[in-house]
């Protein structure tokens, strides 16, 4: 079956080559592209997460993240049109999730989740341009790299079927991988400088390491991500 995300990216690389194609206006966007020129940018992003944890306690725990961040990255064209770079992404999530747990010999217990997430990504790129007599450019990339979360939540437990409500505080950690594809499209406001939009695809898988007030175990888990984030920008180049 053709998923959402499937969809939304074929129709973002659709519009990157109508843009590549449209006529020409304008002062054009060669000259930046050149071999040996320096982009710098820094952008606001938002984007939601699907997370789905891996949990041998916990039955159907789906859950949609919403994120803020901010974005900075620095490339080098080493060829006319085609830039390599080093970006890092400061993000703030924040979820309400609801699940059913069963500890076994414990009984299940059923739970309300809020969730404070945040994390730190650094990813290498590589990024081609399709630069045109126009004062829009349209991009493609790829990029990957390393993801450190860290989050905080607080729960409201209750054995199936009580009424009784039993607060929890839990803090987790991980480190991983994550990968994705870029899509983009700049426009030429100055001499040196552009705005830009960019949507990005990236994938993760986290093994998480939790520890809670309620309990003195520590638990482990894995939980698979995907999301979808929109960045807005502006960039200069040298």
């Amino acid at each position: 079956m053709i998923n959402r995300n499937t969809i939304l990216g074929a129709l973002c690389v659709l519009l990157v080559f109508a843009l590549s194609a449209m006529p020409s206006f304008g002062q054009g966007t060669e000259d930046l592209y050149q071999q040996g020129r320096v982009k710098l940018s820094i952008a606001g992003s938002f984007s939601n997460t699907y997370i789905d944890p891996q949990m041998d306690w916990a039955d159907d725990v789906d859950v949609m993240m919403n994120e803020l961040g901010i974005q900075l990255s620095a490339g080098y064209f080493v060829a006319d049109a085609l830039e390599v770079g080093v970006r890092t992404l400061w993000t703030y999530r924040y979820a309400e999730a609801s699940a059913t747990y069963d500890y076994g010999e414990y009984g299940k217990y059923e739970a309300y989740d809020e969730s404070n997430q945040w994390g730190i990504a650094l990813t290498a790129f590589l990024a081609y341009y399709f630069p045109n007599a126009s004062n829009i450019t349209p991009y493609l990339g790829v990029q990957g790299g390393l993801d450190f979360l860290w989050e905080d939540s607080r729960s409201e437990w209750s054995e199936a079927g009580e009424e009784d409500e039993y607060p929890s505080e839990n803090s987790s950690d991980s480190f991983t991988y994550t990968v994705g594809g870029i899509v983009g499209v700049e426009f030429l406001v100055g001499e040196e400088t552009t705005v830009f939009a960019e949507y990005q695809g990236t994938y993760a898988e986290h093994d998480y390491s939790e520890t809670s007030n309620y309990s003195d175990e520590e638990y482990t888990y894995t939980a698979e991500q995907w999301t979808n984030r929109i960045l807005i920008g502006i960039a200069t180049f040298l």
